[in-house]
């Protein structure tokens, strides 16, 4: 699973294996994806992605370890990452 989110709190979503439940955390809706499937959510409700990944630089992105996030979230601001969170 790919995410990207963007500063305004819209979240796009593509799933590469497995099966995710994507949740809305503006709207407090649900949905599952499989493999090859992908969603924008938005303060709106959560639509069908229609861009490309490939415009954030990360189509080709790998695995990521439980430290390897962590390490990344740690030199990400405090001050963005709760913002982004909706804390």
């Amino acid at each position: 699973m790919t995410v990207h989110v963007h500063s305004n709190g819209q979240t796009d979503i593509v799933v590469r294996e497995g099966l995710v439940e994507n949740h809305n955390n503006f709207t407090g809706g649900n949905t599952t994806l499989a493999p090859g499937q992908s969603q924008s959510d938005t303060e709106l409700g959560t639509t069908d992605f229609s861009g490309d990944f490939e415009q954030y630089g990360l189509i080709d992105v790998t695995s990521t370890t439980v430290a390897e996030a962590a390490a990344i979230m740690n030199d990400y601001p405090d001050s963005r990452r709760t913002r982004q969170l909706g804390r």
